[in-house]
């Protein structure tokens, strides 16, 4: 019994020292030692004189749920529930194709993926066999999918506090709404957060339109006016305006009502009244929600097309028509950023008509518009990089860890928005799909001051705008030649460096000016002709027919530039000179943009009612108002899904369709929570904290109502 002691003791003292050993190696650089059982293992398959190398591979595999062609994981599930086999993945990388193709390996469980990584030279014969015949420059490496080095740290832990806090506030803030009265019975909850609530949505939801929350009713007060005077001066009147008999009086009620998710809930899907909105902006409701759309679709059929099956998502990109409509999906950012100019013009022009220019002024738009887009991108980015990574696993789950990794070194950049300004590969960029939120704060931040310059000159804010616009197209058309930017999808031309197009075409500001400002042109002639000015809105109502015979030359000129001509050198039918390319690839966004506005004109000057109430429907207006949080989180549900799947996606348009609609359903899920917890809530705190304290809503400073119109 002593002697089996004895040889027990050994034997555990001898594998702890070789795993310590490999342990101190490893971090020290040297190289590990490989695992003897496993290296005779390999020798005795690279003896083997098969002629036919597939067969040394199903061999070597001794199972049959390894995958035995490129991109096919095998059986990940079956694999990993035997202790006698171990899952690993093989990645094949493609040069100069820049390409990266994956197979899963079922490996005896006493070979690790280093062993398989530097010892498996037999490898070499064989993966042409599994990747198909010209497969010939390539390297090779494995992966562990259950060993991804992903740790919970300090940041996860924060994240996670972070969020049980917000939960917190919001459960509270619905189901506990007198945490805070104090004993005092005459003080109802939520009434002067929702005092803010109600007279901000007068104008516009701020979390409607990208542009928008910064700059509807940014002193809370200032307009309720219009709102006031259908009604009688009695304080029962007002109070049951505001549905509450009077309003908190200190500011931890009004920041804890700000978290009452009914409330919020019901302004989201429109129940509560609005005192003087124009119901004509909802168009644009419509319009979003299809560039939206668009954009999941864009995105779910570029992670289909890049592993399973690649090479039918080339032919589809060469040849089909459905590759065109996709691409369409270039255009959406600008289409939003155009919109969101067209708001912004409209909301801030009439209040900043009293507002006189001043640094103070200033901070206030600006903070208002940080608070809306800020604190919601950093809980995403928080979750997606320290929490999300731990919530799932499987054989493409390194996908996802991988895309993650890259916040690790460049999280300050998005959290100052300035991921496009300090630029990096698209590898190491941190959630690349947030670009859209630092171009929309950097896009606003010239909105007012614009708009000041048209309210002291028209003629210097016009000449401002149109000179702006023009340097954003020249500044196009020298990033196109630059960076060889094709007409059709990016991913035709295996020459074109993607990271030069992302830096200079996708997020580089200066080519989206353009966009914006003529959004903000589009935005100021509507609210004028509202307040009566006879412009271009004013023509196309008296002259209807002009305008209908110009929508449809829009919309011929939409089906041109979109379809048929892309279409001509996807088929090279015809090879248009590199001048009207880059030309187009310049000014395209802006042409897009003019014509879709041109085609809505006439519904926006009055007709054209079929067609306002369709893009006003109702889940086209609940998808605008989440707008924000589902493009941020639509990417990475996508990424989820796929990641988390035991096979690669095949490349199917139906199935592409089908999972579009699928995320898109998901993601309004994910914002409607969003809105509840962060976006809106913070909306209403920074609304309270810039009310003055004489505009504070109370009876006991409340004679009448012309009182609080004066405040």
């Amino acid at each position: 019994m002593h002697k089996l002691f004895s040889c027990i003791f050994l034997l555990s003292l001898f594998s702890s020292t070789f795993a310590i050993a490999n342990a101190i190696t490893s971090k020290l650089g040297f190289t590990p030692i490989i695992n003897p059982q496993c290296k005779a293992f390999f020798k005795a398959i690279g003896d083997l004189d098969d002629r036919d190398p597939k067969i040394k591979y199903d061999k070597a595999i001794l199972s049959q749920d390894s995958g035995h062609n490129l991109n096919d994981l095998g059986n990940y599930g079956h694999c990993t529930s035997n202790t006698s086999y171990t899952y690993y993945i093989m990645q094949i990388s493609v040069q100069p194709e820049n390409a990266t193709g994956y197979v899963g390996i079922c490996s005896p469980s006493y070979c690790s993926a280093y062993d398989w990584g530097n010892e498996s030279s037999w490898l070499q014969d064989i993966i042409p066999n599994i990747g198909g015949p010209n497969l010939t420059n390539y390297t090779f490496s494995f992966i562990d999918p259950l060993n991804l080095d992903i740790h919970a740290s300090f940041g996860s832990y924060l994240s996670v506090f972070i969020i049980l806090v917000f939960v917190g506030l919001t459960i509270a803030g619905t189901f506990f709404p007198s945490l805070f009265d104090k004993g005092d019975k005459n003080v109802s909850p939520g009434a002067e957060s929702h005092y803010i609530r109600f007279n901000d949505s007068h104008n516009m939801n701020s979390s409607q339109v990208p542009g928008s929350g910064a700059t509807s009713q940014f002193f809370g007060l200032n307009r309720i006016s219009s709102g006031m005077s259908s009604m009688n001066d009695s304080k029962e009147n007002i109070g049951m305006m505001l549905g509450r008999d009077e309003a908190p009086r200190t500011f931890s009620q009004r920041v804890f009502q700000s978290f009452d998710a009914s409330r919020n809930y019901d302004e989201l899907v429109g129940k509560e009244s609005r005192l003087d909105y124009d119901k004509n902006l909802h168009l644009w409701d419509g319009v979003k929600f299809f560039a939206l759309f668009f954009v999941i679709l864009a995105d779910i059929f570029l992670l289909s097309g890049t592993t399973k099956n690649a090479p039918a998502a080339m032919y589809f990109a060469k040849n089909s028509w459905w590759a065109l409509v996709v691409s369409m999906a270039a255009y959406a950012l600008d289409l939003f950023l155009f919109v969101s100019g067209f708001i912004a013009a409209y909301q801030l022009l009439e209040q900043l008509k009293e507002l006189p220019f001043s640094f103070g002024n200033l901070f206030k738009v600006y903070f208002r518009r940080w608070i809306r887009l800020w604190p919601t991108y950093v809980m995403v980015i928080l979750f997606y990089w320290k929490v999300a990574p731990f919530l799932s696993r499987g054989p493409a789950w390194f996908q996802f860890v991988n895309f993650s990794k890259a916040c690790d070194n460049s999280w300050w950049k998005n959290f100052l928005f300035l991921d496009n300004i300090i630029t990096d590969s698209v590898d190491h960029h941190c959630m690349v799909w947030g670009i859209s939120a630092t171009l929309e704060m950097q896009m606003f931040l010239s909105a007012p001051i614009v708009l000041w310059i048209y309210l002291k000159d028209r003629e210097y804010g016009k000449t401002f705008i149109w000179i702006t616009v023009l340097f954003s197209i020249m500044a196009g058309y020298s990033f196109a030649i630059q960076t060889n930017f094709p007409w059709t999808t990016m991913f035709v031309d295996p020459n074109v460096n993607f990271d030069d197009i992302f830096n200079y075409m996708v997020s580089n500001p200066m080519t989206h000016w353009c966009t914006y400002f003529v959004g903000i042109y589009a935005g100021i002639l509507y609210r004028n002709f509202k307040n009566g000015e006879k412009n271009f809105y004013y023509w196309i109502r008296e002259h209807w027919v002009a305008g209908y015979t110009i929508m449809v030359f829009c919309l011929i000129s939409l089906y041109g530039f979109l379809i048929l001509f892309p279409r001509t050198e996807q088929k090279l039918t015809v090879i248009w000179p590199q001048s009207i390319v880059y030309g187009w690839v310049a000014a395209g966004r802006t042409l897009v943009c003019v014509c879709i506005w041109l085609i809505l004109a006439p519904a926006l000057s009055g007709y054209m009612k079929g067609v306002k109430n369709f893009l006003s429907w109702g889940i086209f207006k609940m998808v605008s108002n989440l707008l924000y949080p589902i493009m941020l989180v639509q990417f990475m549900v996508i990424l989820y899904i796929y990641s988390s799947d035991t096979q690669f996606a095949e490349f199917s348009v139906s199935k592409n369709i089908y999972m579009t609609f699928t995320v898109l359903v998901v993601s309004m899920v994910v914002g409607v929570f969003l809105h509840l917890l962060i976006e809106r809530p913070l909306v209403l705190i920074a609304k309270g904290i810039m009310v003055t304290k004489t505009q504070r809503f109370s009876l006991h400073g409340l004679d009448d109502a012309s009182s609080l119109a004066k405040a």
